[in-house]
């Protein structure tokens, strides 16, 4: 079974020690990792009976119709209602989600890019991106 929060903590620490050694492009494709994580921890956290804790599927369908949003930042967003809903009240929050997946292409894509962004580029990405986590870390204790 997957351990999302363990994955997010680690992949957290991974993208942090990346931008501490100036490899920009695997810490934005591990920091969209991370925040991918953090929000499957998050979206089957709220459901209640820990024994749903699983995504919906046809072989396995559960109650709640929860389907693993895979790598798209935006529709895991989505399946959190109440998150989503206050991520529409702050409209930086978007912003934040994406630049973390998009910020040159899919942060899951950048796993075969070969080449390093502008500095300026990075530096908006690495704002957007501890932004993000310090914001969505703020949810988990609120909802």
């Amino acid at each position: 079974m997957e351990n999302y929060e363990g994955a997010y903590r680690q992949r957290h620490r991974d993208t942090e020690v990346l931008h501490g050694v100036d490899r920009a492009t695997a810490a934005m494709h591990l920091g969209g990792c991370a925040v991918e994580c953090l929000l499957k921890a998050m979206i089957l956290a709220q459901i209640p009976n820990p024994n749903q804790r699983q995504w919906h599927t046809e072989e396995n369908p559960q109650p709640h119709g929860i389907k693993r949003p895979n790598h798209d930042l935006q529709e895991a967003l989505k399946q959190y209602r109440k998150l989503y809903d206050r991520a529409l009240k702050d409209p930086q929050v978007l912003k934040w989600f994406n630049a973390v997946e998009f910020p040159s292409q899919h942060f899951i894509d950048l796993r075969y890019s070969d080449t390093e962004p502008s500095p300026e580029g990075y530096k908006i990405w690495w704002d957007a991106y501890t932004k993000l986590c310090r914001w969505l870390e703020k949810q988990k204790t609120q909802l």
